[in-house]
């Protein structure tokens, strides 16, 4: 078992930043929480990804948003 947090815990932090704070507290895990459809481009995922493997996270997780486009 892995033991994380989710970006969503930083909320109404953007997404970025809360992936940054997770890494800086060397989290071994984590869920990202998705606010925006701009969030599921693979530039943005690809970001996400290096941002939270700085510090040795790893993204089990991805929680969309669920709202109406």
């Amino acid at each position: 078992m892995k033991f994380g947090i989710s970006t969503s815990s930083f909320y109404p932090a953007l997404t970025e930043d809360a992936a940054d704070a997770i890494a800086r507290a060397r989290v071994p895990a984590a869920e990202v929480f998705l606010n925006a459809p701009s969030e599921l481009e693979e530039e943005s995922l690809r970001r996400l990804k290096e941002r939270l493997a700085a510090g040795g996270t790893e993204g089990l997780s991805v929680h969309p948003f669920t709202c109406a486009l």
